[in-house]
């Protein structure tokens, strides 16, 4: 996934994490 783009969503930023 690209981290990049999802930073700015925290439910999103999770799921990266």
């Amino acid at each position: 996934m690209t981290n990049i783009l999802d930073t700015g969503s925290p439910s999103r930023n999770a799921l990266v994490s």
